[in-house]
């Protein structure tokens, strides 16, 4: 991700929801319907988890693990 892409999704994030609370009901209406394919292209994940990730897979904390199908919590 470029910078202009970091700047373009910080600025949707942090102005986004204001800009919601402006748009009259039909809209919000008509906007409804394409939330889910433009929040999951344009941000797949909100920044602050995807640095945290980040960091954990850089310590070697975290790895990915390819074909799971369930995680079950275990103690002990």
């Amino acid at each position: 991700m470029g910078v202009e892409d970091a700047s373009s999704q910080e600025t949707a994030h942090t102005v986004g929801p204001h800009a919601w609370r402006l748009l009259p009901e039909p809209d919000r209406e008509r906007l409804r319907g394409h939330f889910r394919p433009a929040t999951s292209t344009a941000s797949p994940m909100v920044p602050v988890n995807a640095a945290a990730l980040l960091r954990l897979f850089e310590s070697g904390q975290l790895t990915m693990v390819a074909g799971v199908r369930k995680i079950e919590a275990h103690t002990g």
